[in-house]
């Protein structure tokens, strides 16, 4: 996977081979969300969950549980007890050929079980991000809109390409994006940084350690 360690990816039960579209989506909504959501959370990509309907395990393309909730390098997510926790959202991209109406029974078995759930139409004609939470009786829509169980990030499509946009403003249609615009702000953060301890040595003050932070 193109990016760090905190998105954790299940080798023995990955989904069948997708477009490049889809796992380019999957993958700039999972990095931003892992950066943005922070170390209470953790965020899986196509990690077999076992909820407790009685129903069969899915795979959610995204999904967000707390970090109490799993242990260090989980094979899958089950539900222990009748009242364990279901993940705080899920994101699906379906892929071309995907039934629509397959996806969107899928979002209301995730809104039953007590997770919001995001589909993220980025293959076809039409491209559009639907929300079914449980304070909807059908899914609306979300184009552009923050998404607070994923720390504010909204999604919108740029032409036929799904682009993520975050809190303060920072926008990306791949992880690789993602990651490269991280880093320019490291460095500009750090130029920033060397200046003012230039400046203060010219002021004849020894320059104190600064925490430069990380944003997305």
């Amino acid at each position: 996977m193109p990016f760090d360690s905190d998105v954790v990816v299940d080798p023995d039960d990955l989904k069948s081979p997708e477009r490049a579209a889809h796992r380019r989506a999957v993958d700039v909504v999972a990095l931003a969300a892992t950066r943005l959501l922070g170390p209470d959370f953790r965020v899986f990509c196509d990690l077999n969950w076992y909820p407790n309907d009685d129903a069969g395990a899915m795979a959610p393309d995204v999904m967000v549980l707390p970090s109490a909730a799993v242990e260090a390098s989980p094979r899958s997510y089950r539900q222990a007890q009748p009242d364990g926790e279901a993940p705080i959202v899920v994101v699906e991209v379906p892929s071309d050929g995907d039934s629509f109406a397959a996806f969107r029974a899928k979002a209301f078995r995730y809104r039953d079980l007590g997770s919001v759930a995001y589909i993220v139409v980025v293959d076809g004609p039409r491209h559009t991000v639907l929300r079914l939470g449980p304070d909807n009786t059908e899914p609306v829509l979300w184009i552009d809109k923050p998404i607070p169980e994923l720390g504010g990030l909204s999604l919108g499509f740029d032409d036929k390409t799904l682009v993520v946009t975050t809190p303060t403003g920072a926008q990306a249609a791949s992880a690789d994006g993602l990651l490269a615009i991280a880093e320019q702000r490291a460095e500009a953060e750090r130029g920033r940084v060397e200046v003012l301890e230039a400046q203060l040595r010219a002021l004849g003050a020894e320059p104190q350690p600064m925490d430069s932070g990380r944003s997305s």
